[in-house]
C-alpha cells in the first residue's frame, strides 16, 4: 500500500514538473507568434505609408509559425487539448477508460518518435550540404531545421514520459489519476484537469 502511494505521489510530481515545462516552452512559442504578427503588422505599414520594406518577413514569420506549431505539440498534449473521438470510451467503466487513455498516450507517444526519428535525416542532409534556402536571406536551413526537429523531439519524450505515468498509475490502481491527465476532458467547468493528475489523494488520517 505504502509502495502503491509512493508510485502515485512519484507520477503526481512528474507530471506537475512536465506541465510546468510544456507551459514555459508554450509561452516562448507565444511571445514568437506575437512577435511574427508584429513584424507582418509593421511590414504592412511601412509598405503602405513609406514604400519600403523590411525585407525577409514572410520568411522569417514563415519558419516561426512552424516551430511554434512543432514546439505547442507538447503543451497540448499534456493540457489534454488534442482531439480526441470519445464515442467508445465514454461508454466505458472506469478501469477499461483508463487502459485506453493510456493506450491513446502510448500511440501518440510511438507517433511522435517516428516523426522525430524521421525529421533527422532532413537536418542531417541540409548539414552535410550546407544547404541555404532560396530566398534573399539566404537562411541555412540547419538553423530553422534544427529548431524544428528539436520541437518533434520534445513532442516525442514528453508523450513517452506522460504513457510512462499513465502506465505506472494504472498499474498502481491509481484510475482516477489516469483519468486526471490522459483523459478526454469533458468541457464542464473551468477546463482544469482533475486534481489527481497533480496531487494523490491523502491516505486515511
Amino acid at each position: 500500500m505504502a509502495m502503491a502511494m509512493a508510485e502515485v505521489a512519484g507520477v503526481a510530481r512528474i507530471v506537475g514538473l512536465v506541465r510546468r515545462a510544456a507551459r514555459a516552452v508554450a509561452l516562448v512559442g507565444g511571445v514568437l507568434l506575437l512577435a511574427s504578427v508584429a513584424m507582418v503588422v509593421v511590414e504592412i505599414g511601412l509598405r503602405k505609408l513609406a514604400g519600403t520594406s523590411l525585407g525577409g518577413v514572410d520568411e522569417l514569420s514563415g519558419y516561426m509559425l512552424a516551430l511554434v506549431a512543432t514546439w505547442s505539440f507538447a503543451y497540448a498534449l499534456a493540457e489534454q487539448a488534442h482531439v480526441r473521438i470519445d464515442l467508445i470510451s465514454a461508454r466505458l467503466a472506469a478501469t477499461p477508460r483508463a487502459v485506453l487513455d493510456t493506450l491513446a498516450l502510448a500511440t501518440t507517444a510511438a507517433v511522435a518518435v517516428a516523426i522525430a526519428i524521421l525529421a533527422w535525416p532532413v537536418l542531417e542532409r541540409s548539414l552535410a550540404q550546407g544547404s541555404h534556402a532560396n530566398t534573399p536571406m539566404q537562411t541555412p536551413l540547419w538553423i530553422p531545421q534544427s529548431l524544428w526537429v528539436a520541437g518533434w523531439a520534445w513532442f516525442a519524450l514528453v508523450a513517452c514520459v506522460l504513457t510512462a505515468c499513465a502506465a505506472v498509475a494504472l498499474a498502481s490502481g491509481s484510475i482516477s489519476q489516469v483519468d486526471g491527465f490522459a483523459g478526454i476532458r469533458t468541457g464542464e467547468g473551468d477546463g482544469e484537469p482533475a486534481p489527481q493528475a497533480v496531487e494523490p489523494r491523502a491516505g486515511p488520517s
